[in-house]
């Protein structure tokens, strides 16, 4: 077990705790000083220093599990900036009236973080000529993600548009559980990089299987309006004008009648609804 120190399990719990609620688990302190974890009204898992433990039997349908899975990309996620956070330097600039700490700083480009009641929050900013000043503040609120990605791509780290778009990793996670569902034969260390490949996407975009609902949802709206029939019209007349009639139509009319009439103005005809067409044999 590795130790951890009170005042990062303080702040780790304090954080983790406040984040789940905000995303409607319960959660109440344990005689460990950890907390257990409940979901829908029921144990879901338990939280401790070593990390998020659960009975299988608690995680079962899958929504439950899908929500284990939300608990413990939660956990690393917050384990890694409050880790950061305790031993970064604070953040020196002009006009900063706020109490930052610098996460990150490289290239002209920091990622500063403070702690609030609603959870820490996260800004990128770019230094100035002199790195006495900030400029382009970029806030994300408690994105922790959304903001390591904007210091990557303000920094020059990595290209402005990343591998792989949202819905190409929703497909891409997607095709990971169906294959790890389906029948097909597999080495173990297949199923662990596939895991891995899982792992990796939650890390990067732990509302993933909400993104998955999301994405189910507009593809079954988009089918099933594909599949309505069209409605019927609601015209009760429709008028034949000059254009509407074949070439030869329109020259036998000329025979007929000259050319000193209005055709191309006021409608041929005019068939209303529910009007009885006679033919002529």
């Amino acid at each position: 077990m590795t130790e951890r120190s009170p005042e990062y399990l303080e702040k780790y719990y304090e954080e983790l705790s406040l984040r789940l609620r905000q995303e409607g688990f319960s959660v109440s302190r344990t005689d460990n000083g950890g907390f257990h974890v409940a979901f829908d009204g029921a144990e879901l898992c338990e939280v401790t220093e070593d990390g998020v433990r659960y009975h299988q039997k608690d995680i079962s349908p899958t929504t439950r599990e899908q929500a284990k899975d939300r608990v413990l990309a939660l956990s690393r996620q917050i384990h890694e900036y409050i880790t950061a956070f305790l031993s970064a330097p604070a953040l020196k600039a002009e006009s900063l009236d706020e109490n930052y700490k610098v996460l990150l700083d490289y290239h002209d480009t920091v990622l500063a973080a403070r702690p609030s009641k609603y959870g820490m929050q996260f800004v990128t900013w770019d230094w100035n000529f002199n790195h006495t000043g900030l400029n382009h503040g970029h806030y994300h609120d408690t994105n922790y993600e959304n903001a390591k990605r904007d210091f990557a791509v303000r920094a020059g780290l990595v290209e402005h548009e990343p591998v792989f778009n949202q819905k190409q990793l929703v497909e891409i996670y997607r095709c990971c559980e169906d294959t790890l569902c389906g029948t097909y034969e597999m080495a173990d260390e297949q199923r662990k990089i596939i895991h891995s490949i899982q792992d990796t996407i939650r890390g990067k975009h732990p509302d993933i299987l909400d993104l998955i609902h999301a994405h189910d949802e507009a593809y079954e709206e988009m089918m099933c309006s594909s599949s309505r029939e069209p409605e019927q019209s609601e015209e009760t007349e429709i008028d034949i004008m000059w254009d509407d009639l074949k070439p030869a139509t329109q020259k036998r009319i000329l025979n007929m009648l000259g050319e000193s009439g209005n055709y191309d103005v006021y409608p041929i005809a005019t068939i209303q609804a529910g009007q009885t067409m006679e033919q002529t044999m």
